[in-house]
């Protein structure tokens, strides 16, 4: 504008919307939660690019927030999921979701964990990493088994290592497959999705702050470990 801002204007009282850009939510589904439609939207994107179909078991590394959600939509799907993740009370989280199959990678043997989760002959299908660390990369590559797709979730900055060689992806005919952003239409069935509470985000939000706490709710926000903070404006 004349001020020389630019943006979106995220913060303004007002903004002007083309239609395709509004969706319906149900009018008893909070707004902390009605905010997780664009994160909710990319995890749907995601899923589809990874092709689940029902009964397929899954692996997901990584249970913040982004995690959860991940897999939330993969089990909504249908699909048989096992989670693996370091921090106790994000396990804690992923159980009070219903997800039974857990790893905690500090005191298990992934790779005995996961046999004790499938039946004779069965082998996981997909992993989908949920977390941008070196760690989850590596493990990803260390148990994924003949003809596994990859789904890579996660980025971070700084960019983890990952030492992906080519023949390993040939051999065992590896799927990587890479996901950003979202469509209308997956904007769409997350709005669906929450206002019929198909998918729990309400255990995703760890405080809710007033306009006028933003400082503290800022500086709550950078904690590790932490799932979302909500501010609610008056």
């Amino acid at each position: 504008d004349e001020n020389g801002m630019y943006g979106f204007y995220g913060c303004g009282e007002y903004q002007v919307a083309k239609s395709k850009h509004i969706f319906k939510i149900k009018e008893d589904l909070p707004f902390e939660e009605a905010g997780f439609v664009e994160p909710l939207a990319t995890v749907i994107y995601g899923i589809h690019r990874l092709r689940i179909k029902v009964g397929e078991k899954v692996l997901l590394i990584g249970a913040g927030t982004m995690g959860l959600l991940n897999a939330q939509v993969a089990r909504y799907y249908g699909a048989d999921v096992i989670i693996s993740e370091l921090f106790e009370k994000k396990l804690k989280t992923a159980k009070k979701l219903g997800f039974s199959k857990i790893i905690n990678p500090n005191k298990d043997n992934v790779e005995e964990k996961i046999k004790e989760f499938l039946d004779e002959g069965e082998k996981l299908d997909a992993i989908i990493i949920a977390v941008g660390a070196t760690s989850a990369y590596k493990q990803a590559l260390q148990i994924a088994p003949k003809g596994c797709r990859l789904l890579i979730f996660a980025a971070h900055f700084p960019i983890p290592d990952w030492n992906l060689k080519p023949n390993p992806v040939h051999y065992n005919l590896w799927e990587i497959i890479g996901t950003y952003g979202c469509s209308t239409a997956d904007y769409q069935e997350a709005t669906t999705l929450l206002s019929k509470r198909d998918i729990n985000v309400n255990l995703l939000i760890d405080a809710k702050y007033h306009l006028k706490d933003i400082q503290k709710a800022f500086e709550d926000a950078v904690i590790p470990g932490k799932y979302r903070i909500s501010i609610t404006i008056p």
